[in-house]
């Protein structure tokens, strides 16, 4: 029961840190190009991939697998993705300053 409680008082924490915006010095913009169109499935969450670059020049894909619509539609429509903290590869909280972050991306 304890190890109940503590797992839902975590995911509790989690989810109000996820929704607050972080400060605008915590993120990243990066160039984004998308390699298709944003693909939707039947729970109403988009798939966005693609390419960007990182800060020392690498060039590497990106992957929204589980995406919030508008997050989607924000990165295909102005070619910037909004990463969290200082992007490397593997998994990076994504969204737009000022606002909470949207979603997880898969750099690399």
């Amino acid at each position: 029961a304890a190890g109940a409680l503590l797992g839902a008082l975590a995911t509790g924490l989690r989810s109000l840190a996820h929704g607050r915006p972080l400060p605008a010095d915590h993120w990243t913009e990066l160039r984004a190009v998308p390699d298709g169109p944003i693909r939707m499935d039947r729970r109403g969450t988009a798939r966005l991939s693609g390419l960007t670059m990182l800060a020392d020049g690498t060039v590497v894909p990106f992957r929204l697998p589980k995406a919030d619509p508008s997050m989607a539609a924000n990165i295909a429509s102005t070619g910037r993705l909004w990463i969290a903290g200082v992007p490397r590869p593997g998994a990076a909280r994504t969204g737009l300053p000022g606002y909470p972050v949207l979603g997880t991306v898969w750099l690399g």
